[in-house]
């Protein structure tokens, strides 16, 4: 898999952790698996789509009583679901989304979670300049909220889980930072700001 920067990364890790967590299946991956996770984000195919396939397959397959072994027993459904709704044009229109996007980052902020207080500002200040259109650094704000984090005993479990049924050429420190990421963003409800950038 080539390694073109941090959206790749964090695309694979939503993947593999909504699998994980919606199917509650494990299995060693292989940079095979990665290659397949990766030609998905090259054709940018949306995560809504890849969650409907994977929960599909994964029905089908129980009720066959079959066991799934790779990230390719998607690959089928993906595509089928993709292609579907391309001929169907199922796309939000841009400025629902950015209008929706922007309703949840304005209630994120309005129940901002305690546990996250210390980097208030900093998310506000970040956040505020995306919204001006004058740029805007998350990866600092996710740097800051991972390392409040670094002492946390679940997201230290949760990453350990993650990264042992990774095949060991596959981890590196970005991957890592990424699932980090992934998992507070996760767990505190926290919206894509990614989205409000247009």
């Amino acid at each position: 898999m080539k390694n073109s920067g941090n959206s790749d990364y964090e695309f694979i890790v939503k993947i593999i952790d909504y699998f994980e967590s919606k199917c509650n299946i494990s299995f060693f991956i292989t940079s095979k698996d990665f290659d397949v996770l990766y030609k998905w984000w090259e054709k940018k195919i949306p995560l809504k789509t890849i969650e409907k396939s994977i929960i599909e397959v994964c029905r089908r397959w129980n009720l066959k009583k079959k066991q799934i072994y790779s990230f390719s027993n998607f690959e089928y459904e993906v595509k089928k679901n993709h292609k579907k709704n391309m001929e169907l044009n199922v796309n939000v229109h841009e400025d629902i989304e950015i209008r929706s996007v922007s309703e949840r980052v304005d209630d994120f902020f309005r129940d901002f979670p305690k546990d996250l207080m210390p980097i208030k500002k900093i998310f506000e200040n970040e956040v505020s300049k995306i919204k001006r259109g004058s740029g805007g650094d998350l990866n600092s704000v996710y740097s800051e909220m991972v390392l409040l984090f670094k002492n946390d005993n679940e997201l230290k479990l949760r990453k350990k889980i993650f990264l042992k049924n990774l095949m060991p050429g596959l981890v590196n420190p970005e991957l890592e930072k990424k699932f980090e990421i992934n998992y507070l963003k996760k767990r505190y409800r926290i919206p894509d700001f990614e989205l409000l950038v247009k």
